[in-house]
């Protein structure tokens, strides 16, 4: 009886061995089929992300093509590529829209961005009426709106609060040309006289509006909105000390984005209410798509404008007469 026992006992221990060692062998080999599907994935997300962003360069190509010599200011069109890629495809020549703002991509410090006031594609930057709905140009109009800075809490950070140095040029009545420099600093929020201003701002204003009371405006095509951090409310008359004499001709704004390193800041301006800016830059946007993955690509085109290194070339520590 004891011996019966005993070889009962030993293969109940083999039966648990094995078992023991399924098992192991079971969850050895979940865990190369886990890993397998994984590295499938992964390499199935990165050959359809990298579809994806081929598909939006194509795209943008076409769009470049198309462009020219279409006879339409605009066009929306999908293109299906035979490797199981599309790309959605979206551009518009002359921007901004009729009384549309108009907002270039973020700029890095010390980069600048270009407005024009008056019709660059004519010889004398004619100061008139635009042709596509009979709106005065905004150098008819002494006001604008100016808008910059990325809509974000700065309170942990407030250096990385942007800076704006505006370069406005004018064209006076006997053909002559001048310079006024203006400087804005959003860490000022909304105290005009910058009165709490950072180290090196002596002469800077701060913002009319600021952080989440700017509203959202439409840019460029009109078809989006962007909301900005600053708001300046900017008057260039001769009352209030821009303008040399109210009959002059405002004829471009540059503007150079200063103080914030750590990120890209855009910049936007807006005409007041029957007014329009002059139709000055082109837009191409496209969206590669390939399985779950999407890829945007966009180009914004500028008319005419002047190397950044004018603004060295023309600096003066006061305003600038010519």
């Amino acid at each position: 009886m004891i011996k019966n026992y005993l070889k009962l006992n030993q293969t109940g221990q083999v039966v648990v061995i094995l078992l023991l060692v399924m098992v192991v062998i079971l969850a050895i080999a979940l865990s190369i089929i886990s890993r397998s599907t994984t590295e499938i994935s992964n390499s199935t997300k990165a050959e359809n992300s990298s579809r994806a962003f081929a598909a939006a360069e194509a795209g943008l190509e076409k769009a470049l093509q198309e462009s020219v010599g279409a006879g339409v200011s605009s066009n929306t069109f999908t293109t299906n590529f035979g490797n199981t890629a599309l790309a959605n495809v979206k551009w518009q020549v002359d921007i901004p829209v009729t009384g549309t703002a108009l907002a270039v991509p973020p700029l890095n410090k010390d980069e600048v961005a270009q407005f024009w006031l008056v019709d660059p594609t004519t010889s004398d930057l004619n100061c008139g009426y635009m042709a596509t709905d009979g709106k005065p140009m905004l150098c008819k109009s002494n006001l604008l709106t100016l808008y910059f800075g990325d809509l974000q809490d700065y309170s942990s950070n407030l250096e990385q609060q942007p800076g704006l140095e505006l370069t406005m040029a004018f064209r006076d009545t006997t053909g002559g040309y001048y310079v006024v420099r203006k400087y804005y600093d959003s860490y000022c929020k909304n105290d005009p006289t910058c009165a709490a201003a950072r180290t090196n701002t002596t002469g800077f204003s701060g913002c009319n509006v600021w952080g989440s009371s700017v509203a959202p405006i439409p840019v460029n095509d009109g078809t989006t909105t962007e909301q900005f951090y600053c708001q300046v409310n900017l008057n260039m008359s001769q009352a209030a000390g821009i303008k040399h004499n109210d009959a002059d001709t405002p004829l471009m704004i540059r503007a150079r984005m200063l103080f914030s390193t750590a990120y890209s800041q855009p910049v936007g301006i807006e005409p007041p209410s029957g007014y329009s800016i002059p139709l000055q830059a082109h837009i191409f946007k496209s969206e590669g798509v390939s399985g779950d993955s999407k890829r945007v690509l966009q180009i914004f085109q500028d008319k005419d404008v002047l190397p950044p290194f004018m603004d060295y070339v023309l600096f003066s520590n006061g305003d600038l007469t010519k």
